[in-house]
């Protein structure tokens, strides 16, 4: 009868439960981020000094236009940053790399 290490064998479990509780609560943090930005654009409109004096549809013209210009931002950033850094990148490449070189010489090709 086999015997198992039980530390080897939750290590994956774990692995895949947080990688899909990550997704989860990256939904959750997108849906509070476009809360935020609309709650501080009626803030900026209904509240502040900047909305007093103003129609209704002027106040609700700054809530769109606040909230598109802070989107806007936001996808740029996403853009120009990339989710992996360069050098973390080549790390991955090389690595990928050696292991193939290796494969191959233990294959004999």
């Amino acid at each position: 009868m086999p015997v198992f290490n039980q530390k080897r064998h939750k290590a994956p479990c774990y692995f895949v439960l947080t990688v899909l509780l990550a997704g989860q609560w990256f939904t959750i943090l997108e849906l509070m981020n476009i809360v935020a930005v609309v709650t501080n654009g009626c803030l900026i409109a209904f509240r502040s000094e900047f909305g007093r004096g103003r129609h209704f549809y002027e106040k609700l013209a700054i809530v769109m236009v606040f909230e598109h210009v802070v989107f806007v931002v936001k996808i740029l950033l996403l853009i120009f940053i990339p989710d992996v850094p360069r050098g973390i990148k080549m790390a991955i490449k090389k690595e990928k790399y050696e292991a193939q070189r290796i494969m191959e010489a233990e294959c004999g090709h």
